[in-house]
This record gives structure tokens, sequence and C-alpha cells, in this order.
């Protein structure tokens, strides 16, 4: 199987090959990776509580779901790819704005941490939504393994970055002559961060011009906007991702807080849980093959679902690590899958509105169990929060399935 995933990758267009340059970049340092593991960290050593940062995080993701529409409409007008370019500059702003933060006098620090963090999340919601119908036309005929192969590829990368992420506080900690509970180590740790998307941007900028712009919706061929089915399957993802959502958000400062864990045992551990779905990632084109893509989708949710049970009822590193790994790898799994029926669901010139909706959805998903976790935790707990995470995940397995899946035709569903 490995030589056959080496040969796909061989046989990748060259503009395929420098986007995943640029997912790579993004998976070390966003999407799992070293801020993944330093954000809360850094906040926490700051002064502020785990109701605070579940507020910031809030505002990070709801201002995604606010964002999805227009990211997609701004894809539309601009192209992907510039659209997503646009998107990295901004970003690398938003960090280093993020990254000075400690320098900010107390009363404005926590508005401006606010204000930051949710800039962040609202510019970066461009590369995000815009990525999916990219490599739809990048991509062609192999865009069910690049699909695959990026999730994987995101999964490899945030485990180098969790690594780097939990090990970085403790040698600016050691060059800085302070401890590991002082804010410094993980300012410094945040901004030498930022250089890291020079890189991925450089590489979208290399692509060739390619035609991403979708044709407007007028004419004899015009397809009607469906929102009907794009609302239906983002209200899915909405309930989908509930549970993934406070995983990754509280998952450090569960084992900060409760388990006393140091930071470089927290990032080794999310990033081997990291690596470990990478492998699940490669196999998603064999299991999409033997089950179709939407079993596959409902399959991997459920497994979501039933992988928080260990975090909620077994408060332990090792039970909670193991949780964590599942969730991930199960994440992974259906990752793909949705992607794929998200985009040919729709025509082409609406697949940029599908992943805006998409993205407005688990923005709004991940915000709402944020903001709300972070409240749930001291009236609940956290074995009450990852138990309502795993029962909204399950709920949308199920939706989906008693529509898309169940009473279909075999054909219909064979994809």
């Amino acid at each position: 199987m490995f030589a056959s995933y080496l040969n796909s990758v061989r046989g990748l267009s060259r503009d395929v090959r420098l986007y995943l340059v640029t997912a790579f970049v993004v998976g070390f340092t966003v999407f799992g990776g070293m801020y993944t593991v330093l954000n809360n960290l850094y906040v926490l050593r700051l002064g502020y509580d785990t109701a605070f940062i579940g507020l910031m995080s809030a505002g990070n993701l709801l201002i995604m779901g606010v964002v999805g529409l227009p990211a997609g409409a701004a894809g539309r007008r601009w192209g992907s790819r510039r659209a997503m370019i646009t998107g990295l500059l901004l970003t690398m702003a938003g960090y280093i704005l993020f990254g000075l933060s400690e320098l900010i006098p107390p009363p404005f620090q926590g508005p401006w941490l606010l204000a930051v963090f949710t800039f962040t999340g609202g510019v970066l919601t461009l590369y995000i939504v815009n990525s999916a119908p990219l490599v739809m036309v990048i991509a062609d005929e192999t865009r069910d393994f690049v699909f695959s192969f990026q999730t994987a590829l995101f999964a490899l990368a945030a485990f180098f970055g969790g690594l780097a992420g939990g090990v970085m506080p403790g040698l600016f900690a050691s060059l800085l002559g302070v401890t590991i509970d002082a804010p410094a180590p993980y300012r410094y740790a945040v901004l030498s961060g930022v250089v890291l998307f020079i890189p991925a941007i450089l590489a979208l900028i290399a692509i060739g011009p390619v035609d991403d712009r979708p044709p407007p919706p007028t004419g004899e061929g015009r397809v009607p906007l469906p929102i009907g089915l794009i609302a239906l399957l983002a209200f899915i993802s909405l309930l989908q991702v509930a549970g993934e959502g406070p995983a990754r958000v509280f998952f450090n400062v569960y084992l900060d807080t409760e388990l006393g864990m140091l930071p470089a045992q927290i990032g080794l551990l999310m990033g081997l849980g990291m690596l470990l779905s990478a492998p699940a990632a490669l196999v998603t084109q064999a299991i999409m093959a033997r089950w179709g893509v939407r079993r596959t989708y409902v399959r991997a949710t459920l497994g979501v679902s039933l992988s928080l049970l260990p975090l909620a009822l077994i408060p332990v590193w090792q039970s909670a690590g193991l949780g964590y790994m599942a969730i991930l790898s199960f994440a992974a799994i259906s990752r793909a899958p949705i992607v794929i029926f998200q985009m040919e669901s729709v025509s082409p010139e609406w697949r940029s509105y599908m992943s805006g909706a998409a993205s407005m959805a688990t923005g709004l998903s991940w915000g709402l169990m944020a903001v709300g976790g972070g409240y749930a935790v001291d009236a609940v707990g956290y074995r009450g929060l990852f138990l309502a995470g795993a029962l909204i995940t399950a709920c949308g397995a199920l939706l989906f399935w008693s529509i898309f899946v169940r009473n279909q035709p075999a054909r219909a569903i064979a994809r």
C-alpha cells in the first residue's frame, strides 16, 4: 500500500504538489500543530481562566461561521487561489498581534486578545473555504486521493508542529532565564511560528494561472442555488463536529489544569494523536472504495462520538490520550468523504458557497461549544462537556444516515 501511495504522489501535478506544500505548513502551525498547543497555554500564563479561553476560542470559531459565506463569495470573485493567499497573509498579521499580547497594558489586554483571536479566525476562513474548490479544479481525476492525502498530511505536519509547540517554551525559558510558568517563552514561541507562513504563501503564488473562478450563474445553463440542500448539509456538519470541537479546544487545558501534565508532555501527546491519525487518513480512499463515501462518513462520525467516552468517564492521562487519538483518527477518516459529498452534491458554480456554508457550520458549532464549554467546565466538569459533544455528534451521523443512506438505492450510495 505504501508503494502505491508513493506512486500516486509522484503522479500528482506540479500545482497539486505546491498546494500540498501549503497544506503541510498550515497543518504544522494552525490545524492541530504548534499553535494548537501554544495558544491556550500562552493565555493561561497571562493569568486568564478556562472561561476566558472558551470565550476567546468561541470568538475565533464563531467568526469563521459568520464569514464562511462571504469567504466563498470572495473566492468566486477573486478566484480560490487569490483568496487563499490573502487569507494566509492576514493570518500572519493576526498571529504577530496575538504574540505581542503580553506587551498590552492589563486593562486592555483581555479585549485585545478577544479581538485579535477573532480577527485571526475570520481571515483564516478565506484559506479554509477556498481550498476545496481549488482542489476540485487543479486535481481533477485525482481529487479523491488528494483530499484523503491532504488529511494525512495535515496530521503528519501537526505531529511535528505539536512537538515543536511543546518543546519551544522550554527552550525559550532557558534562553530567557525564566520558568515555563512565565508568559514570555510562549510569546516568543508564537512569534517564531509566523515565519513559516512565508513558504506556504510562496507555494500558492507559484501555482500556475488556473481557471478557478466559476462562470457566473446566468444564461440557459444556469443551475438554481440549492439553498435547501446546502442548508441541510451545513446543519449536519454543525452537529457532526460538535464533539470534535471541545476535544480540540479544551484537551490541552484539561491535561494542564486537571491532570497536571507539563507542556512538553502535552505537546508530545497531542502530536502523537495527530501522527496516528495520518495512517487513518491514508486508508480513507480504500475505505471509501469498499463502503462508499456516505457509509464511510456515517461510521467514522459514530467513531468520533464513541471515542469521546474515555475522556468523559476515565480521568487519567492514558485514557484521555487514547480517546483523543481515536477522535482524531475517526475525524480524519470522516473529513474526505464529507468534503467530496458536499462538492459533488452541487454544481461547480455553487461549490464555493457549499464550502462556505460548511465552514460556517463548523465555526458556529465549535464556537458555541467553546463558549458554552468554558462555563460548562465550571458547572458540570469536563465529563459533562465531553458527554454532550458525544451525543450531538451521534445525532449528526444518524441524521445523515436517515436522509442520504437509509432506503437509498444501492447505486446511489455506492459513491
